[in-house]
């Protein structure tokens, strides 16, 4: 209600008991002599938490130590046959292999992302060597194979939506050992061996959205700011076959070892310690980040002269009553939310979340964006150029200007913050932009 100003409803209703809501239950098994019913997960959590070591040493020999077990259980599965013989592999040890191919490696920062990073091509190829050489005989096939190449892939916020599209497809692709080497296609063509990435670094990106049914294995580097986003991240390995979820806290932070000592209490009941969730729909910040958002958005689908994009223009050929127009039907829907909010039986808290002093912060800030609107286009015009909403292009004739603004574009570039105007609930603020001037 605070945040979406609709009326909400719980489907299904709470039941009985907690793990029945008539719906839906918690899948059960029963399990020794007297069949008693225990539940059945298929995810298993397992807490590290590194003494003498640094974290980072420790997730690079957790990966290593993945990989090449990995190597020993295709060994043993082969029974003897060479990874060259397309007839070893039989259907279970095909599934396991692209099940468990791929470790996810999440993280709380891209900071912490570009360490590990780094290291797959140096460290980690050492580590699992070392590793490697104590449990398999070297020189066999099998040692090339793990332990001289290691594919790496990234999911984080520093991809455009294209580059994630490519990664999506590139970690998705089944595990497959006939293309493991050099081989002819349907074509008869050559073509090069491939397979899935044997790590993905990610990070909160991955929480909401990307269901890849052959994650089954996440180390979880320290515990993420909120309960919520580890169980949302942790819910991306076994979609469909049990998984493993390893947890390295950090030795020197005490909420990573507070978790640590609790670990087994915590994960019992981890549903229960989500944090609620403040909602601030209409404070200063929040306005200034998404108000342009929905300034555009109503002004473009509700006002036909501004609906092109070559319109932006427009603006300067209206009338003061006409702009004074626009200003009120923006300004409509808050007036009428706030009018609502106060004759329903709500708390005072909800009521107070847009008050008569946040209508008054929208005002002002709808007549300044109008008013840089109406500054750039004349600064455009007097230019000789054509003025656009966004897109522009500058191989036409006349050049084009653009009044919306990305929110990662150079200071020097920005001619009002009001126009700031995000292009996908996924684009975040850059944590740093360096502008080299020359002397």
């Amino acid at each position: 209600m605070a945040l979406f100003d609709r009326k909400v409803n719980l489907f299904p209703k709470p039941g009985t008991a907690c793990d029945d809501s008539f719906f839906a239950f918690y899948r059960r098994e029963a399990q020794g002599p007297e069949w008693e019913m225990k539940y059945v997960s298929k995810r298993r959590y397992l807490g590290i938490m590194p003494t003498g070591k640094t974290q980072i040493w420790m997730q690079m020999r957790l990966i290593a130590l993945f990989l090449t077990h990995r190597a020993l259980f295709e060994s043993k599965h082969l029974e003897g046959k060479s990874p060259l013989d397309p007839t070893a592999y039989k259907d279970d040890l095909k599934k396991a292999m692209d099940h468990y191919h791929t470790i996810l490696s999440y993280f709380n920062s891209l900071r912490e992302v570009g360490k590990t990073e780094s290291q797959i091509q140096t460290y980690i190829i050492k580590d699992v060597r070392r590793v490697f050489n104590r449990v398999l005989r070297p020189g066999k096939l099998m040692q090339g194979m793990y332990s001289y190449n290691i594919s790496g892939s990234e999911l984080t916020g520093r991809l455009s939506g294209e580059e994630v599209v490519k990664e999506k497809e590139k970690v998705s692709a089944r595990w497959s050992h006939l293309h493991r080497f050099a081989h002819l296609d349907e074509k008869n063509i050559v073509r090069a061996g491939h397979l899935p990435p044997d790590v993905v670094v990610a990070t909160n990106m991955i929480s909401v959205g990307i269901d890849i049914s052959r994650f089954n294995t996440i180390i979880m580097n320290s515990m993420p700011r909120n309960i919520a986003e580890y169980i949302q991240a942790s819910s991306r390995v076994a979609r469909e076959t049990p998984g493993l979820v390893i947890t390295v806290h950090h030795p020197f932070r005490t909420r990573d070892i507070s978790h640590y000592e609790r670990f087994v209490e915590f994960h019992e009941k981890m549903y229960s310690h989500v944090e609620p969730i403040s909602i601030t729909p209409f404070t200063k910040k929040a306005l200034h980040r998404y108000l342009g958002l929905y300034f555009v958005t109503i002004l473009r689908h509700f006002n036909g002269p501004f609906t092109d994009r070559t319109s932006a223009d427009v603006i300067q050929r209206l009338s003061q009553q006409e702009k004074d127009l626009m200003k009120a039907q923006l300004m409509n829907y808050f007036r009428f939310r706030q009018q609502r909010l106060a004759s329903m039986d709500i708390s005072d808290i909800i009521k107070n979340l847009l008050t008569q002093e946040s209508l008054e912060n929208i005002q002002i800030w709808i007549d300044g964006a109008v008013q840089a609107w109406e500054a750039e286009c004349v600064k455009v015009v007097n230019d000789n150029r054509t003025f656009v909403f966004n897109n522009a292009s500058g191989n036409t004739k006349p050049p084009q200007g653009q009044l919306y603004i990305n929110i990662d574009e150079y200071e020097d570039n920005v001619h009002d913050e009001k126009w700031q105007i995000p292009q996908s609930l996924r684009v975040v603020e850059s944590e740093a932009v360096i502008n080299i001037k020359p002397v």
